[in-house]
């Protein structure tokens, strides 16, 4: 109900706004503006009315109305208003052009890009062409003469604005300093005519500079990477009881076919339910040293020893180990045999059933694995492939 609240909502504006359109009538226009030449170009809808006799025709016309081209004296006329507000405008935060203690504006464009600037300064060395100021390098009373060349609509003027320097009396002299490091380690590495170069122990300005090796800090990715693996390992903490789970469940699922036939064969021979999985958990026990260690014929006997010892229900433990063990088909044979443990012929004839399902989700699980590993050697085959058609093509390549 609110969506469809905020549609019917939002389709009542559409249609109070169309409406609005609709009914409104449009102003007339007798006069429009040209766009200034320091403004972007202007774009006007507009509708022409046209009329004949009583032929009328309404048509819908779109405007773009560059910006205005200046005449050579107004275009002169604004370049000396830019140029008289040069001195305001590259002065930033210091006192006055008198008092430069810090770093000035020197802007690369005025009026919205349409005045470009170029700045060039007679030393460099305590201000640059970026209005960047060396407090270091700086001394009070030193001047330095900034040129301006402002263009405008193909007109120019140029301009020399002195600025007089005066030390700040407190500042932070490592960017300084480390300015002066990099010009020197750019001219160290510039030197590639010598083979054996000798540092520098003094730069600009008499900055002392010793050189020694770069400790070698902490392995900060390494701990990082130790310390991501703690909640990596948390979370996978219970991985290699899944796998040894997961291969515990496949190799009962695949024993339990057989499992079965033994059982079905003994129960055909004449004997009881109690005394054929007995005479299988005693078979089983002769021969381990032959067939190996098995998890289902394990838990037959530890079954078997315990209905022994505790006087409990053999259904019982089989239906708690089929329980704990998770897995589907040892719990369908549990309740094969405990529906039907009275029953000899039935139960028999049952369990010659469930085998036979079970052999035969058994083979499809081996016609999927043959198709996953066939799968799996396609990308194999392929690489083998393209290194036989480079082997092929090389000495066509070579020969081109």
């Amino acid at each position: 109900m609110v969506y469809y609240l905020l549609t019917l909502a939002a389709f009542s504006v559409m249609i109070f706004l169309c409406g609005q359109a609709v009914l409104t009538e449009p102003a007339k226009v007798d006069e429009i503006y040209r766009p200034a030449f320091d403004e972007t170009t202007n774009a006007l809808n507009l509708r022409a009315t046209l009329r004949y006799g009583e032929v009328e025709v309404k048509r819908d016309v779109r405007l773009r109305l560059a910006p205005e081209i200046l005449s050579q004296a107004e275009a002169e006329r604004e370049l000396d208003q830019v140029i008289g507000e040069l001195p305001d405008i590259i002065q930033a935060a210091n006192p006055s052009l008198d008092q430069v203690c810090q770093d000035l504006n020197l802007p690369n464009s005025l009026r919205g890009g349409t005045i470009r600037l170029e700045w060039v300064s007679d030393q460099p060395e305590l201000i640059d062409e970026t209005g960047k100021f060396d407090p270091l390098a700086a001394q009070t009373g030193q001047t330095v003469h900034l040129s301006a060349l402002a263009e405008l609509a193909g007109h120019s003027r140029e301009v020399i604005i002195p600025v007089c320097l005066s030390r700040p009396p407190a500042f932070d002299p490592e960017a300084a300093m480390l300015k002066r490091l990099d010009a020197g380690v750019r001219k160290i590495e510039a030197a590639r005519d010598k083979q054996r170069i000798e540092l520098p122990v003094e730069l600009a300005d008499k900055v002392d500079v010793r050189w020694q090796t770069a400790k070698s800090g902490p392995p900060i990715g390494a701990l990082v990477l130790i310390v991501g693996l703690f909640p990596l390992i948390y979370i996978n903490r219970y991985q290699r009881a899944k796998q040894e789970l997961f291969h515990y469940q496949r190799r009962i699922i695949r024993e339990i076919p057989d499992f079965i036939d033994k059982l079905v064969l003994l129960l055909n021979a004449g004997l009881v339910s109690e005394a054929a999985l007995r005479k299988i958990a005693d078979d089983y026990r002769k021969h381990l040293s032959y067939v190996g260690q098995s998890p289902l014929y394990d838990a037959l006997i530890e079954i078997d020893r315990r209905v022994a010892q505790t006087n409990s229900s053999l259904i019982g433990e089989l239906r708690s180990f089929s329980q704990s063990s998770g897995v589907r088909e040892l719990m369908r044979f549990a309740a094969i045999f405990d529906d039907n443990l009275d029953k000899g012929s039935t139960l028999s004839e049952k369990l010659e059933a469930e085998a036979e399902l079970l052999w035969m989700n058994r083979k499809k699980q081996a016609e999927e694995s043959g198709r996953l590993a066939e799968s799996r050697l396609t990308f194999p085959m392929m690489l083998l492939l393209m290194a036989l058609i480079m082997i092929t093509i090389a000495p066509v390549l070579l020969r081109m």
